[in-house]
Formats: structure tokens, sequence, C-alpha cells
């Protein structure tokens, strides 16, 4: 006999074999579908389609403000002002030396087991880290400029600065071993000149990538230190602070402007 519901509508299928379907149904597909933490997650609540990242900090800090960081071979080095504090990637909140300079301290680049710490109107100093509880000074390339900042490709530095342009330096092949003072081991292969102030620069894949101001991104081709070429730059119309370049990918940070 045909059955009605409360609404008046036919209903031939008895309930309780409906649900046993279902529930055979609902075997079936979790067998089907291997089960992942998102799965198991959605399922504990509402799905979220906005995924929002978070990042957990150590609740540690420095005794002292921080302008500068850089890391490689797992030794971090950070600093501001006169002071570097190198200590291991793994522990960076427990310096195991720390230097002191005469000029402010512009930039860090660590290559190798070499830190190259940038001191505004002095130039490069090189420092021996590999004992990062001991490190050695191995003296002052002096530049003219102020504001240096520095990159790096292959065994290419680059230094750029308000005054300067920006200096090209060869350096020891895989930067695993200077001999005597940097005059020595920086080789110059001379300077790109910027009629601009310089900005912000960035190096990969034999290319170098220069912000000045109103010039938009310049594009020179650096994979012969010995016949730089500068190629057709990037029509970017932003108050550029700083770059990063990782593939085919650049990243300008523009201040108020954001990331782009």
């Amino acid at each position: 006999m045909d059955k009605k519901d409360k609404r008046g509508l036919r209903s031939d299928v008895p309930v309780h074999l409906f649900f046993k379907f279902s529930l055979f149904l609902s075997l079936i597909v979790s067998l089907l579908i291997p089960a992942s933490p998102f799965l198991e997650y959605a399922s504990s609540g509402p799905i979220i389609s906005d995924l929002r990242f978070s990042i957990v900090t150590v609740d540690k800090t420095t005794d002292f403000p921080v302008e500068r960081v850089s890391a490689g071979g797992g030794i971090l080095a950070y600093g501001s002002g006169q002071h570097v504090d190198f200590a291991l990637e793994d522990e960076p909140f427990s310096p195991v030396s720390r230097l002191s300079f005469n000029g402010t301290i512009s930039d860090i680049l660590l290559l190798g087991k070499y830190a190259f710490i940038a001191q505004e109107g002095l130039g490069i100093r090189i420092i021996d880290l590999e004992l990062p509880s001991s490190p050695m000074d191995l003296g002052l390339y002096p530049l003219f400029g102020t504001a240096f900042r520095l990159a790096n490709w292959g065994n290419l530095l680059f230094v750029g600065g308000t005054d300067l342009g920006i200096r090209v330096f060869e350096l020891p092949q895989s930067h695993q071993e200077f001999q005597g003072h940097p005059r020595v081991n920086l080789i110059d292969r001379g300077w790109i000149p910027l009629e601009a102030p310089f900005l912000a620069m960035a190096a990969s894949q034999g290319k170098l990538y220069v912000a000045g101001g109103g010039e938009g991104i310049r594009v020179f081709d650096v994979s012969n230190p010995l016949m730089i070429a500068e190629e057709e730059g990037l029509p970017v119309n932003l108050p550029i602070r700083s770059m990063a370049v990782n593939g085919n990918h650049l990243f300008v940070g523009a201040g108020a402007a954001g990331l782009h």
C-alpha cells in the first residue's frame, strides 16, 4: 500500500530501507576516499574557504634593536648601529660572539664561512667565521660612499651605494678561501654608473636588478663580469625600498604601497 508522509507526498520505499542504503553508501565513500588531515579538520567544523596562515614566533627577543640580518652556512648574523652578533641558526637568541665597529653597519651578507660587513663611509669588512665563537677580522676594503647595500650571485659581489653606483667584485671560487687581506681577494671588475640615487638591488640567474629614483628597475646581464650589458628594464612606477628575486619571480617592497 502506498504511504503518505505528513505533507501528503507518496513514499513507496520504507524508511528503514532508505536509512540502510544511505549508511551503505557512506561506507563505500569512506573506503574510496583516503583520509587526510584537511578532511579530518573540515569534518570537525565548518569548512573555511578563506584559508589564512599564522606565524608562530618564539617568545624571545634581543636586548637591542635589529636592523640588519643575514643567514647562511648554519650561522645567523644580526645587528644595528655599530654592533653585530653571531649565533647558530638553531639557537638564534644565544649569540656566541659579538663584534663592534667604528662605523655604522648598513648591510650584512653571509657567504660560505665569511661575513661581509658594509660600513657606511668606510667600505666592506670581511670576517672569517670558521669558528663563530672566535670571529677573525680579515681587514677592510675601503670604498667611498654611504649607505652601502650588498648582493651576490655566483662568485660575484655587488656593492651599491648612494655615491658609488654599483661596484662589482669577483670572489675566490665558492668563497672557500681568502688568503691575506681583502685587497688581495676582492678582484675589482669595475662599476656600473647610476645617474639616479641608488635605492635597492637583487641578483639571480646572471641578472642584476637595480632600482633607482624615477627610473623603474634596470636590468643588467652580469653572467660575464668583464662584459656587463644592460638589457631592457622594467617600467615599474613604485616607491621601491627593497627587492628580492627567486627564479623568475621578482618581489618589490614599496613601503606604504605594499608588496608587489
